[in-house]
């Protein structure tokens, strides 16, 4: 009954996305897919990313292009899917990552970029897939044994709104169903649930009036003994209770996918000339005294406050503004690079590329070009922190899952964790570059894998973000660091030492920019 039910929602899914692109171009005019360059901005930022998340891509100009794509990206962005929620395959499916390069047809908009990836996936790799249910960690909402909700009375006007000023955080409710708290409430306490959704499970029909008041994970230390965890919150004031459970979810099985694509046509790579990394315009000036450090990066590049040596870094993915310096991975830097600060304001060309990795590249550009900047890469000693086996906690995979770390809902009572990472068929060698972007100010150093152990683990650890850590001894408020999840809860720890790594040498910098 369930495998037909579940032929019958797959059946729907397929109809459905063929009536949605019954007049849509079906496939690419012409891709050049091969294997991404492991040394690429795009592989190294692919890398160091955290958690597995989708990367989409971007369609410019008639043009569309992904780099440095493992194929559980492509897949995820053809089937519009969570990348957590795409089950079996072989392992190599998050480690083989690839460029692809396509023209799109005349008219073609991104709605339609999901049709042609199906059909580029299947022609190039045979790529053969099928639909499933699987359970999936979710913080969930349910009724406990007494909801506390006032059915409303009349027509009020439905939403919420915030009632209490910082530190503590509020919502007064109108004429709320419970279907519309749990899309509203991990917006307005995105602390606690750290981009992860809530589901309503609760079965309580109509809508509701209620207030709701608690204390920020932002701000728990300072609240003290008063202050309230949402969880309690929603469970004293509410009646309602909130916890991180196991749910069935759609899910899609790979049956069958080759790690090597067939070949491009003949010619394409000449039919798809590489976009210039260089920005359309950009401005640069001296920041103003009293201008905070500011960096945004999307569609375009604006940048606050920021010295060149803070600039070079960020260009070559070696800084996240303050939270990790890597100090020893540049060298050369001169004095004024440390001390004037600039302002940019950057556009890209309309027809190229605007991921992350590639504004990064087209900031190299830019340096070079106004500031005259020259480096070269050496294989240097630096400090680094080592992993290292202390008394290892963790089980061995389950060989049929592919290696990948998730953020997921942090479970248990605790009101101070926040961050919980899974990772499924994970290696130390691939934990250790990753953990500078989890852990930010408590990583300072890159990271090694000196732990000497073998094979993949499944393993889940969970942490507090440094502001929330209470260093008193005499009250500790159950805060823990990542240095100390990795000890208690794995049995692995982080030891500072000396490695060679590669480092960027700065050859020639200089002090002004040429003219706007």
């Amino acid at each position: 009954m369930r495998r037909a039910r579940l032929l019958r929602v797959g059946a729907l899914a397929v109809a459905a996305i063929a009536s949605a692109a019954a007049d849509a171009p079906k496939a690419f005019e012409l891709a050049d897919v091969h294997p991404a360059d492991p040394a690429s901005a795009w592989a190294l930022a692919a890398m160091r990313e955290p958690t597995l998340s989708a990367r989409n891509g971007q369609l410019r100009g008639g043009r569309y292009e992904i780099r440095s794509a493992a194929l559980v990206d492509l897949i995820s962005v053809a089937f519009s899917i969570d990348p957590v929620k795409l089950i079996g395959g072989p392992a190599w499916l998050d480690t083989a990552r690839f460029d692809v390069i396509a023209k799109v047809p005349a008219g073609a908009t991104a709605a339609d970029l999901p049709v042609m990836l199906q059909a580029l996936l299947i022609e190039r790799f045979h790529l053969a897939t099928h639909p499933d249910m699987r359970p999936f960690p979710e913080a969930v909402l349910t009724a406990g044994p007494r909801p506390l909700l006032k059915a409303t009375e009349g027509g009020a006007e439905s939403g919420c709104k915030r009632t209490t000023p910082a530190p503590e955080a509020g919502l007064t409710c109108r004429n709320l169903t419970m279907a519309q708290f749990v899309q509203t409430l991990p917006q307005m306490a995105g602390d606690y649930f750290q981009g992860n959704r809530l589901l309503d499970q609760t079965q309580l029909r109509g809508a509701f009036d209620f207030s709701l008041h608690w204390a920020p994970r932002r701000t728990f230390v300072a609240a003290g003994t008063g202050g309230v965890s949402l969880a309690s919150a929603i469970e004293k004031q509410l009646g309602l209770i909130l916890a991180v459970r196991d749910v069935r979810e759609a899910a899609l099985v790979v049956d069958k996918v080759d790690e090597t694509p067939t070949a491009n046509a003949p010619n394409v790579p000449q039919l798809l000339p590489p976009e210039p990394l260089a920005f359309e315009v950009a401005v640069i000036k001296p920041s103003a005294p009293a201008t905070e450090k500011n960096v945004r990066i999307g569609g375009r590049v604006e940048i606050q406050g920021v010295t060149l040596k803070s600039l070079i870094k960020l260009a070559w993915d070696i800084e996240d503004l303050d939270a990790i310096d890597n100090d020893e991975l540049l060298i050369g830097a001169p004095a004024f690079s440390e001390s004037v600060r600039y302002d940019i304001v950057a556009r890209p060309p309309a027809t190229g590329p605007a991921d992350i990795a590639a504004l990064k590249l087209m900031l190299r550009a830019l340096l070079v070009d106004r500031f005259g900047l020259k480096t070269h890469v050496e294989t240097r000693t630096v400090s680094v922190l080592a992993l290292v086996a202390s008394k290892p906690q963790l089980q061995r995979a389950e060989p049929r899952s592919r290696p990948g770390c998730r953020n997921i809902p942090a479970a248990g009572p605790a009101a101070v964790t926040v961050f919980s990472v899974r990772c499924r068929n994970t290696t130390m060698a691939q934990l250790a570059p990753k953990l500078q972007a989890f852990g930010g100010p408590y990583v300072p150093n890159p990271v090694i894998d000196a732990t000497g152990l073998q094979g993949a683990f499944d393993f889940t650890f969970s942490w507090s973000p440094l502001h929330l850590v209470d260093n008193s001894t005499t009250e500790p408020n159950g805060g823990i660091t990542i240095v100390e999840a990795l000890d208690k809860q794995l049995g692995i720890k982080l030891k500072p030492q000396k490695s060679a790594l590669p480092v960027i040498v700065i050859d020639r910098l200089n002090a002004t920019p040429t003219d706007n």
